[in-house]
């Protein structure tokens, strides 16, 4: 089955990865540094689109590592801003930093902030988010989740469940290309399955913060829309969800369904038993990546363009399967060698998705600021 689309906003990113004026090549960068010696000291700058708990621990990791490496590290929250963005990665190159890491409040803006870091000749790293590149600007590497990948895996398992399942999102923030990919995936994963009549009905944007979505969860239970299932773009979210619902004693009467795989959060609500799953999906992994790709390039390799790192949907019968949240947990059990990611066994993408930036044939209503 295909859902028709009557398309009130429909504006169609392809996002520039590939051209050669943006990387130079469609799937590799080469990078124009020296080989260094080992040990070599080393400044790196870290710019989160915000201090939600999804960019930190990302981030942490980053940080965790690089000072194993014997490297210093400037983490900087742009809080949501995009002026603040360009303001961090200038107050970066000012302090001349090797290399920046940025996860961008807004595809255009982080383009905006690759091109000063290449005209500053400072190498730029995209990690859990990726930009438009546009007017010559370039990025050196790029690792994020497979975003249509956790929306996908959560869609499919509810069709599986439920035929006829009548979905309420409450997404993440827009204009990152996460939560646009997300919900592409999350309806391609419904329809997925033979027979299915699943829908999305409803969908409001929480910005990836609770309080947010105990705004967006309130306002969806006081309308008169239909809905039995409902996906949060984060367990955050999910967090502010069923806080709300047992509020108003409803625990058990929808599906609850997210992405994340926190330990605090998700994995704790499929052992209680409220949430079905939760696409495994540990931002952790994205900051150890990052950090391998920004030493690749100081030991002058070779690097691929963009790289995602693996989905896994979490349920209460593969619940050992989560990858830590916990930084310390994360480092600890990659020292083990329990944990082993290289960036050059990822999936290389090879061509990217095009995604709408809001609403499709339901309605779009927005709580993030």
């Amino acid at each position: 089955m295909k859902i028709a689309f009557d398309v009130k906003k429909l504006i169609i990113f392809t996002l520039l990865f590939f051209s050669l004026t943006a990387c130079g090549s469609p799937s590799s960068t080469q990078s124009q540094k020296t080989p260094e010696s080992k040990g070599a000291k080393r400044l790196i700058g870290a710019v989160m689109a915000g201090s939600d708990a999804c960019y930190n621990a990302s981030t942490d990791v980053l940080v965790e590592l690089a000072k194993k490496e014997g490297w210093e590290t400037i983490k900087l929250s742009s809080d949501y801003s995009k002026e603040k963005e360009l303001k961090n990665v200038q107050e970066l190159i000012a302090k001349k930093v090797d290399a920046i890491a940025i996860i961008t409040t807004d595809i255009k803006i982080g383009g905006e902030c690759a091109k000063i870091a290449n005209d500053a000749k400072i190498p730029v790293f995209f990690y859990m988010t990726m930009p438009d590149l546009a007017n010559g600007a370039k990025a050196t590497s790029i690792v994020t989740t497979d975003w249509y990948m956790t929306g996908y895996v959560n869609g499919k398992a509810i069709s599986e469940s439920n035929k006829n399942a009548k979905c309420a999102l409450i997404e993440g923030g827009y204009d990152q290309g996460m939560t646009e990919m997300m919900r592409q995936g999350f309806i391609d994963g419904l329809n997925s399955v033979a027979g299915s009549k699943s829908k999305v009905v409803v969908n409001y944007s929480g910005g990836w913060m609770k309080p947010n979505a105990m705004a967006a969860m309130e306002e969806l239970l006081k309308s008169n829309i239909q809905f039995d299932t409902i996906f949060t773009g984060n367990e955050e979210m999910m967090i502010g969800a069923i806080e709300v619902l047992k509020n108003k004693n409803l625990i058990g009467k929808y599906k609850l369904y997210a992405e994340n795989g926190r330990e605090d959060a998700g994995i704790k609500f499929i052992k209680e038993g409220l949430l079905e799953a939760t696409a495994g999906a540990p931002t952790t992994a994205d900051g150890d990546v990052v950090f391998q790709l920004i030493k690749a390039h100081f030991e002058g390799k070779t690097l691929p363009y963009h790289v995602l790192n693996p989905v896994k949907l979490i349920t209460k019968n593969n619940i050992q399967d989560a990858v830590p949240w916990s930084t310390a947990e994360y480092i600890r059990l990659r020292s083990e060698n329990k944990i082993r990611l290289d960036y050059k066994e990822l999936e290389i993408v090879k061509e990217e998705r095009k995604w709408s930036k809001e609403g499709n044939n339901y309605e779009s209503v927005s709580f993030y600021k």
